[in-house]
C-alpha cells in the first residue's frame, strides 16, 4: 500500500532485523499490520505511541534518529 513494502525494506536494512524480530539491544521490535485506521495518513510508521504519516523510505533514517538515545 502506497510504497509500504519499500518502507519495510528500508526499516529492516537500517535496524538490521526482519519483520517479527527485535534488535539485539531490545530497543526496537518490528511488526507489520494491515491497518491502524489512518488511511488518510498512509503509509504510517508507529514508534512507541507516535504516528509518523505519509512515510517514504527516505524519511526512515530521520525518524529512527529521533528515537536514538
Amino acid at each position: 500500500m502506497r510504497g509500504a513494502p519499500r518502507i519495510l525494506q528500508e526499516i529492516e536494512k537500517q535496524l538490521g532485523i526482519k519483520e517479527g524480530q527485535t534488535t539485539s539491544d531490545l530497543e526496537y521490535s518490528l511488526e507489520t499490520v494491515a491497518c491502524i485506521g489512518a488511511c488518510g495518513l498512509a503509509p504510517v510508521v508507529v514508534v512507541d505511541e507516535d504516528t509518523h504519516r505519509q512515510m517514504k523510505p527516505s524519511k526512515i533514517s530521520g525518524v529512527l534518529e529521533a528515537y536514538d538515545k
